[in-house]
């Protein structure tokens, strides 16, 4: 951004609908040249959305809201699922549980996905946020179902930081037992032991191309969904049992 000449400012929803809102138009105010919104609510993000896109370029990035009039550009999370689940059951791991949230866009299209491919009755832990104290508590569900899980799919690398160490604080062994997989590819699984599985974005494809329409005239921001394709990198919490 500073290459092009521009300044980011980031500001925090802390997940809240009603601060994300309060945040745009503040921002609006502020007579910025464009916003990328991350949109905590696929259901509840889109007024405030379309209200600011009648103000000014907006472009949607990593997450999407219905009826939000503006484009977004996302990770194909079905895909992603789909590497996962592969990746999980080539390594013999056949009862493979699920923890994600499912108010976000990326939460309820990873969720879908899984359970396409697992069918309904399989285990998911569904979770108000994406957080190390939610993932403790996904950790502690799992244990109680320790005969039913022998891989969990995190839908957020934090969610996977919390679960991991609540199954080691109950010995219960990563991957050995319990293979483990994160979403995000983000600094800090690589320093846990054993360190994470996970899904990588195509980041600098996306950010460029989120900043290509944020330049755009707007007739090319019409509502509609740009997925990007997933990577799996595989780590130590995915070996085979």
């Amino acid at each position: 951004m500073r290459a092009a000449g521009g300044t980011l400012v980031i500001s925090d929803a802390a997940n809240d609908t009603a601060v994300e809102a309060e945040q745009i138009d503040t921002l609006l105010a502020g007579r910025v040249d464009g916003l990328l919104v991350i949109p905590v609510s696929v259901n509840e993000s889109g007024p405030a959305i379309r209200d600011a896109s009648r103000r000014g370029p907006v472009v949607l990035f990593d997450r999407w809201a219905k009826g939000s009039g503006t484009v977004a550009v996302t990770l194909d999370n079905a895909s992603a699922v789909r590497l996962l689940l592969d990746h999980l059951e080539g390594i013999g791991r056949r009862r493979i549980a699920l923890v994600a949230d499912q108010a976000s866009s990326s939460g309820a299209e990873r969720l879908a996905a899984f359970v396409e491919a697992q069918g309904p009755e399989a285990t998911t832990i569904l979770l108000p946020s994406f957080t190390t104290d939610a993932g403790r508590t996904a950790g502690r569900r799992i244990i109680e179902q320790r005969d039913r899980v022998d891989a969990v799919v995190c839908g957020a690398d934090v969610l996977a930081v919390g679960l991991v160490s609540t199954l080691h604080r109950s010995s219960v062994a990563v991957p050995r037992q319990i293979a483990v997989t994160g979403f995000d590819d983000t600094e800090m699984i690589k320093l846990l032991d054993p360190p994470i599985t996970s899904i990588r974005h195509p980041l600098s494809a996306m950010d460029q191309r989120a900043l290509t329409l944020l330049q755009a005239p707007s007739r090319e921001r019409t509502e509609r969904v740009e997925r990007f394709p997933p990577e799996l990198i595989v780590r130590a919490s995915t070996e085979e049992a």
